[in-house]
């Protein structure tokens, strides 16, 4: 396990960042949708072990940022996080059990807010990426034309590989700790010499801008020999209003689109 101490400090660039439009959708915007095939937006985090509280309550704030802009979200816990317990719920069923026909889909989903639902699904993505099965299958299983926009998916760095068919930035939360920088560092490292990940954003929880730049540059240090994966400044983040912060950020950055299954049509 790399040390913190242990990294050297070289400069590194941080990424763009764009706004995301927030205000209501116009009428020809509500007809491309109605006519478009239904596609699901998909934000990859890295999420690594052991578990952290701190971490958790910033990815609960995470989820609810992007469902109060508008983005009607589904958290798919494939992380060992456990963040339905931070939300206050406990989760009976895995999205495996759902597809293995044990339960139906909405048991295994838990409502959290409107427009806001966690599904746990750590057995489903472990039996996926074991099989080497197709990530688009998997998520249009999870969200089967059921009107989200985004999907949170909170992986581990052994679910990366379902991402080559859908190559995308990931999301690296860490928190302000020794313990917590050097475990996410490590899952970053666990994930490969991949040339299908887009790059890893890193999510600074915690942290104010200047820290989390001298950070990151560190961590890139690290990183470049073992990685060829671009790192970029996903945000700083202090306070638990930041959150939104990273709805604003994550406009710019390359996410996966996995088309779902047509809607019938009664018209």
């Amino acid at each position: 396990m790399l040390e913190v101490a242990e990294l050297p400090a070289v400069a590194a660039a941080a990424g763009g960042i764009r706004h995301v439009r927030i205000g209501p959708r116009d009428q020809a915007d509500g007809l491309r949708r109605l006519f478009a095939r239904p596609s699901l937006r998909v934000l990859p985090v890295l999420v690594a072990a052991p578990r952290s509280p701190q971490r958790n309550a910033w990815l609960a704030r995470l989820a609810r940022a992007f469902a109060a802009a508008g983005e009607r979200t589904l958290v798919l816990d494939a992380s060992r996080a456990q963040l339905a317990t931070t939300f206050g719920l406990k989760a009976r069923f895995d999205l495996l059990h759902a597809l293995r026909g044990e339960c139906g889909l909405a048991q295994a989903r838990l409502p959290i807010d409107r427009g806001l639902a966690l599904l746990p699904a750590v057995r489903a993505f472990d039996e996926a990426a074991s099989r080497k099965a197709s990530l688009a299958a998997l998520i249009a299983a999870a969200a089967p034309a059921e009107g989200f926009d985004l999907a949170i998916a909170l992986v581990a760095a052994s679910h990366v590989a379902l991402f080559a068919e859908a190559p995308a930035e990931i999301a690296v939360p860490v928190a302000p700790s020794a313990r917590d920088i050097a475990a996410a560092l490590q899952a970053v490292r666990n994930c490969g010499q991949r040339a299908d990940i887009e790059g890893f954003r890193w999510l600074f929880l915690g942290m104010d801008d200047a820290a989390a730049a001298t950070l990151l540059c560190r961590l890139a240090a690290a990183a470049g020999a073992w990685s060829a994966a671009p790192m970029r400044l996903g945000a700083a983040l202090r306070g638990p209003r930041d959150a939104a912060r990273i709805v604003q950020a994550a406009a710019g950055w390359s996410t996966a689109r996995i088309e779902l299954p047509e809607r019938e049509r009664t018209f």
